[in-house]
C-alpha cells in the first residue's frame, strides 16, 4: 500500500521535471523535437497512471490529489510557455490558461471541503481536457512546422480556437465549482 502510494505520487511529481525537460528540448528545434513529443506523451501517461495507482491499490488520499493537481498545472504552464514563446499561443491565450490553472489550485486548496461534491460538474473538466488536448495537439503540429521552416495557418488557428474553448469552459465550470 506504500509503495503504490509512494509510486502514485512520484509519478505526479515526475510532471514538474517533464515540465521543465519540454521548455528545454522544445526550444532546440528540430533535432530534439521528437523528444518534446514524447515528454508531452509520457507527461499524460503518468497522469493517468498516477490516479488508477492510487484508486486500484491504495486508499487515494489528499496529499496524492493535490500532488497530481500541482502536477498537472507546473507541466501545463511549461507547454504554454513554450507554444507562446514560439508565437503558436497569442498572449492572451497564454495568460488565461495559465490564469485558469493558478486560479483552479487556488481554488480547490481554499474550498477543500467541496471536493468531495466535484463529481457533479466533472464534465466540465472534462471538456476541459478534451480541448486543451486538441489545442496542444494542433499547437505541437504548428510547432513542428516552424522548425522545419513552413507554417500551417490553419493548426494555428485550430490551437488557439481549441485552446479558448478549453479556456471558456474551465471558467463556467469554476463558476459552478464556486456555487457548491
Amino acid at each position: 500500500m506504500v509503495i503504490a502510494r509512494t509510486i502514485a505520487d512520484g509519478l505526479s511529481i515526475s510532471r514538474v521535471f517533464l515540465g521543465i525537460a519540454f521548455i528545454l528540448l522544445s526550444q532546440s528545434g528540430t533535432d530534439y523535437f521528437s523528444i518534446s513529443v514524447w515528454i508531452l506523451i509520457i507527461a499524460q501517461l503518468t497522469d493517468h497512471a498516477d490516479g488508477f495507482i492510487a484508486r486500484k491499490f491504495t486508499k487515494p488520499t489528499l496529499t496524492g490529489y493535490m500532488l497530481d493537481s500541482l502536477g498537472d498545472k507546473v507541466f501545463y504552464v511549461a507547454v504554454i510557455i513554450v507554444f507562446n514563446s514560439q508565437g503558436i499561443y497569442d498572449m492572451m491565450l497564454s495568460w488565461a490558461l495559465i490564469t485558469r490553472e493558478i486560479t483552479l489550485y487556488i481554488a480547490r486548496i481554499c474550498n477543500m471541503e467541496k471536493t468531495k461534491k466535484v463529481k457533479t460538474i466533472h464534465i466540465y473538466s472534462r471538456l476541459h481536457g478534451l480541448f486543451i488536448r486538441v489545442s496542444f495537439v494542433f499547437a505541437m503540429i504548428s510547432l513542428y512546422q516552424l522548425n522545419l521552416g513552413t507554417s500551417n495557418d490553419v493548426c494555428l488557428l485550430l490551437a488557439n480556437i481549441s485552446g479558448w474553448f478549453a479556456f471558456l469552459i474551465a471558467m463556467v465550470g469554476l463558476f459552478f465549482f464556486m456555487r457548491l
